[in-house]
């Protein structure tokens, strides 16, 4: 069980969403939802989630650009579903806490990815702790 993990979904209503949503939950994971990018940056800045999830347009591609940013200056994990083929080096796009995944993503690949993502937040937090006791 992951108790006490927020994930924040940022995706339009529909079956998708709703899958991907119950996923987490049964994975018990809280579930935030927000419908657009604005409100859902908002929401993640404001309520600093364990990871965020964008299943985006390509009109919603300026919101993953600060989203981006905002995230990874927040030290907030990030998986973004995208239309089109993903490689693996882009999927990890240089970073281990932003993901990039191939829409369709079945709901339990989706949770497991972001199981991945917030370890890797989780250590990276802790290595830049260690570090800053040793300055």
């Amino acid at each position: 069980m992951e108790e006490g993990r927020t994930v924040l979904l940022i995706a339009a209503p529909g079956e998708a969403a709703a899958a991907n949503r119950r996923a987490f939950e049964d994975a018990g994971m809280t579930v935030l939802h927000a419908t657009d990018g604005l409100t859902g940056m908002r929401d993640a800045l404001g309520d600093r989630p364990d990871a965020v999830v964008l299943d985006f347009a390509a009109d919603d591609a300026p919101d993953v650009l600060r989203a981006r940013r905002a995230l990874r200056d927040a030290g907030i994990p990030l998986l973004v579903l995208v239309e089109g083929q993903v490689d693996e080096e882009e999927g990890r796009s240089g970073s281990d806490t932003i993901r990039f995944l191939r829409r369709p993503v079945e709901p339990h690949t989706l949770v497991s990815e972001a199981r991945q993502v917030m370890q890797s937040a989780a250590a990276a937090t802790k290595r830049a702790q260690e570090r800053a006791r040793h300055v």
